[in-house]
């Protein structure tokens, strides 16, 4: 029976040895998962910073661009309520038969040139910036449909 104890003693040691070695394997895998996490977290904050600064910047400027169009097509608004009243001022006062009338169109047909070429002037930009829409949609549909296709 002794012997039986000396045995199970040796097995003890031998556990306890075993046990040890497993704890550092533990501790060295623990220190290694720390680590592994720690640079996955720091990645992961990296990349969704830079992420973030390219997107929101890229927003940013596009917004600035949609601005700019917006306030352009006030400005561009506001001129053609002006053609459109003198257009409509000379059209009816042509449309009378009076020498007061005839003059009076005569002169509002300056200020219809005037309100004319400030439309034209405001269009300009505007309608480069739709031709241009225009003709990169083709080019933005296909880059589309290349996308869905390869996916």
């Amino acid at each position: 029976m002794h012997d039986t104890f000396v045995g199970l003693g040796i097995l003890s040691d031998s556990f306890s040895s075993q046990h040890l070695v497993c704890a550092e394997e533990v501790d060295s895998r623990n220190n290694f998962k720390d680590i592994v996490l720690e640079f996955a977290t720091q990645t992961k904050e990296s990349v969704l910073v830079e992420f973030c600064q390219t997107f929101i910047n890229s927003l940013e400027s596009k917004m600035e661009q949609l601005n700019k169009i917006r306030d352009a097509m006030e400005e561009r608004r506001k001129h053609k309520n002006e053609y459109d009243y003198y257009y409509e001022k000379v059209r009816r006062l042509r449309g009378r038969d009076s020498e007061k009338a005839q003059e009076k169109a005569q002169s509002n047909e300056k200020k219809l040139s005037d309100a004319k070429a400030v439309l034209q002037q405001s269009s300009a930009p505007l309608l480069a910036v739709f031709l241009e829409y225009e003709s990169s949609k083709g080019q933005l549909i296909k880059q589309v449909c290349e996308s869905i296709y390869q996916e």
